[in-house]
C-alpha cells in the first residue's frame, strides 16, 4: 500500500465554521442494492430482494445481531444465483464486513473484506475496490492498527480521486476517516482540516443525512477537545436533529452524540443540561445508553464507528 502524506492541494483553506453551520458523517450501512432503480431490482435473483429487504430493515433498526443471519442468507442466494466471483457477491461480502465490524468481530470482518476486494480486483471494479478499501481502513482504525488504517484510507483516496476528482461527494467518507484517524493520534489541526473537507463535500451532496449526522458527531467531539464548546454543541445538536428525521427515538445511533453532549455539558459545568441529556441517553437500549455495538454509557466522548460505504 502507499504510505504518503496528503498533498497540500487536497487541503484548501476553509473559513472558520459558524456554530450553526457544522455538518458531518457515518451512517448505518444499507446494503448496496438499497438505492437500485427498478431496472436493477428486476435483475435480482429469485428470493434475493426479499432477503435484502429483511437485512436492510434490521440494519435500519440497529438490530445488528439479528441482521447477521439475514446477511448470510442474502450471500447464499447471491453465490448460488450469480456465482462466487460475481460483483454482487463481492458487494454482499463487503456488507458482511461492515456488519461484523459493527459487532466488533474483527477477524471475520477482515476476512469478508479481503474476499470482497479480491473479487473486485479480478473484475477491475475500481469504484468497489475504493469503497471496500476505505471500509477496511475503518476496521483497522477500530482495531487501533493506525498505520494499516492510514494506508487503506490513502489508497482509497487515490482511487477515488482518479475516478471522480477531488470535488466529488464520494470522497467525503475518506476525508472523514482520515480526520478521525488524525483525531485518534491527537493531531487536531490536521483532523480539523480533514473533517472540514468531509463536511464541505457532504453538504454538497445533500443525499445522506445519516452520514452527515455522524460527521457532525465526530466534529463535535473534536471541537470539544479543542475547547471550542459553542461550536461543539451546535454540531452535536444538529447531529441529533438529523437522526430525528429518519430514526426512531431509541435507535442506538443516538447514543454517541448524546454521550458527547453529556461529556461536553459536564466540561462546561452545565449540570442541568448534562442531567437532561443523560436522562435521554438512559432510555436507549433499555437504559444502558448502549451505542451501535452495545457499549455502555460512561463519561468518555464517543466517536461514531468509522463510516462505512456499502458497495453499490
Amino acid at each position: 500500500m502507499l504510505r504518503r502524506m496528503l498533498p497540500n492541494a487536497c487541503l484548501p483553506a476553509f473559513l472558520a465554521l459558524a456554530a450553526v453551520a457544522c455538518l458531518t458523517i457515518a451512517a448505518l450501512p444499507a446494503a448496496n442494492a438499497a438505492d437500485a432503480d427498478g431496472e436493477e431490482i428486476a435483475r435480482w435473483a429469485p428470493g434475493e430482494k426479499a432477503a435484502y429487504d429483511e437485512y436492510r430493515a434490521a440494519m435500519r433498526k440497529g438490530q445488528y445481531r439479528q441482521a447477521l443471519p439475514l446477511a448470510r442468507k442474502w450471500l447464499e442466494i447471491c453465490e448460488k444465483e450469480h456465482g462466487a466471483k460475481a460483483l454482487r457477491t463481492g458487494q454482499v461480502l463487503s456488507n458482511l464486513g461492515i456488519l461484523y465490524t459493527y459487532l466488533d468481530e474483527y477477524d471475520k470482518a477482515e476476512l469478508n473484506y479481503e474476499r470482497a476486494i479480491e473479487i473486485f480486483r479480478d473484475l477491475k471494479a475500481e469504484g468497489e475496490i475504493a469503497k471496500a478499501t476505505a471500509n477496511m481502513g475503518g476496521l483497522y482504525l477500530d482495531m487501533k492498527q493506525y498505520d494499516k488504517a492510514e494506508d487503506c484510507f490513502l489508497d482509497s483516496l487515490d482511487l477515488n480521486e482518479k475516478l471522480y476528482g477531488l470535488e466529488d461527494p464520494k470522497l467525503a467518507g475518506v476525508f472523514n476517516n482520515l480526520g478521525m484517524l488524525y483525531y485518534t493520534k491527537k493531531n487536531y489541526d490536521r483532523s480539523d482540516r480533514m473533517l472540514r473537507r468531509a463536511v464541505n463535500l457532504a453538504e454538497k451532496s445533500g443525499k445522506d443525512e445519516l452520514k452527515l449526522s455522524s460527521y457532525l458527531n465526530n466534529q463535535g467531539q473534536l471541537y470539544t477537545d479543542m475547547g471550542q464548546h459553542a461550536t461543539a454543541e451546535a454540531c452535536l445538536l444538529r447531529s441529533i436533529q438529523l437522526k430525528e428525521k429518519t430514526q426512531p427515538p431509541q435507535h442506538p445511533s443516538y447514543a454517541r452524540p448524546l454521550r458527547n453532549l453529556v461529556f461536553l455539558y459536564k466540561k462546561m459545568g452545565d449540570k442541568e443540561k448534562a442531567a437532561a441529556t443523560q436522562a435521554r441517553l438512559d432510555k436507549i437500549s433499555g437504559g444502558g445508553g448502549a451505542g451501535a455495538a452495545g457499549e455502555k454509557s460512561d463519561d468518555k466522548p464517543a466517536a461514531d464507528k468509522t463510516p462505512r460505504d456499502d458497495a453499490s
